[in-house]
């Protein structure tokens, strides 16, 4: 899942068809933004985010995606960043 989409019409779609207790790996690239739409806001963006779709930028804090998934009830959550690869596990 990319773009943001798992935290707006993904995780409702997720929260939905959950039958729980199910053995589930969810990686996310989180790049704050629809890259497909050309440039459109997503759940993550940052407040103030400027982009060709929302010249007044974005007007709501973005959501926590670990809180998301802890709130599904994700017995374990992790984050990583490409900028620290040793830091991520191979």
């Amino acid at each position: 899942m990319a773009n943001g989409d798992g935290f707006s019409i993904g995780a409702a779609t997720r929260a939905a068809r959950d039958p729980g207790n199910i053995d589930l790996t969810y990686l996310v690239m989180d790049n704050q933004i629809y890259g497909l739409t050309k440039g459109q806001l997503s759940p993550t963006s940052h407040r103030g985010l400027k982009t060709v779709t929302s010249t007044y930028g974005s007007l709501e804090d973005p959501v926590n995606p670990l809180l998301y998934v802890l709130g599904y009830g994700a017995s374990f959550v992790a984050q990583g960043t490409p900028a620290d690869m040793p830091g991520l596990p191979g």
